[in-house]
């Protein structure tokens, strides 16, 4: 269901324009469930302003898959999906079936889909696939270009100063899978990561973190070796692990449709149980 504002008014105002015999509890269980995009972007703030001529869209209830995986968005080309914390994106020599990308092709009676990122297992939030060689191909010139937007959200151990910066290193893994910034430049790719620090109490800081690049664990080394540690993510000395998992989460991502060029925009909430260290706002 398609609508455009013609006049200035909250979100929460406009979707009582579009459904008038549907509950407020309604609607904002939509925007809770990230069916609401205006102008492209998911938004689930009810306060929102709207003006004259912004589209909202009504998308579809929710597809959930094997895992607790939810479809964010689907078509001939693309799949972007929210994926759990605790489940590989993809094969590795130690597991092959218990995977996001096994999960997509047994779906489809293991139609060819093809991995165009990766998240670690640690790792829960928003990520794709293509579903076509082409797709994939135009994707990943996008990531190698920098045209990819990615905001993660961590919640780190210590307390930082409040603001931004810039981490940049070059990473190498060793034998044992353990990535780590090279002495020798030679021997390592270059890592850019932004980060804002937006809230520190506790010996708790949480962060907003932008890579620049996408090298293998590149979010946790950058902040293991700024001393401060993922909370949870023992693998790269983490002394605390309150919430029994890795404390980071792929919140958003922006890229253009590898075939049509429409600028898609997708962010979901952060994971509940963050609120049990911060008392957190969905952040966009």
């Amino acid at each position: 269901m398609k609508y455009k504002a013609n006049r200035k008014a909250s979100l929460l105002e406009i979707l009582q324009e579009m459904a008038p015999n549907s509950s407020k509890n309604t609607l904002r269980s939509w925007l809770q469930a990230g069916r609401i995009t205006v102008d492209n972007q998911c938004n689930t703030r009810a306060n929102t302003e709207i003006l004259s001529g912004q589209e909202i869209d009504l998308g579809p209830k929710a597809i959930f898959l094997r895992r607790a995986i939810r479809v964010l968005h689907e078509d001939d080309a693309i799949v972007v999906l929210e994926k759990p914390e605790g489940l590989l994106s993809v094969a590795t020599d130690f597991e092959t079936q218990a995977t996001v990308h096994a999960i997509l092709k047994h779906r489809f009676h293991n139609r060819r889909v093809f991995p165009v990122h990766r998240l670690d297992r640690e790792t829960s939030g928003v990520m794709m696939f293509a579903y076509t060689e082409k797709a994939r191909d135009l994707l990943k010139a996008q990531f190698e270009q920098h045209l990819v937007d990615k905001t993660y959200f961590a919640i780190v151990e210590g307390e930082m100063a409040l603001g931004k910066g810039v981490w940049e290193s070059f990473l190498e893994e060793d034998d044992f899978y353990y990535v780590k910034s090279a002495r020798d430049r030679r021997n390592g790719k270059l890592a850019i990561t932004h980060y804002e620090v937006l809230k520190a109490c506790r010996n708790r800081s949480f962060l907003r973190l932008n890579p620049k690049t996408g090298r293998k664990n590149q979010l946790r080394v950058h902040c293991s070796e700024a001393g401060h540690p993922i909370v949870g993510d023992k693998k790269y000395r983490a002394a605390s692990n309150p919430l029994k998992r890795v404390c980071l989460h792929a919140q958003k991502i922006s890229f253009s449709h590898p075939l049509t060029q429409r600028k898609m925009v997708f962010s979901i909430l952060l994971p509940e149980i963050f609120n049990k260290i911060f008392e957190l706002k969905n952040l966009k």
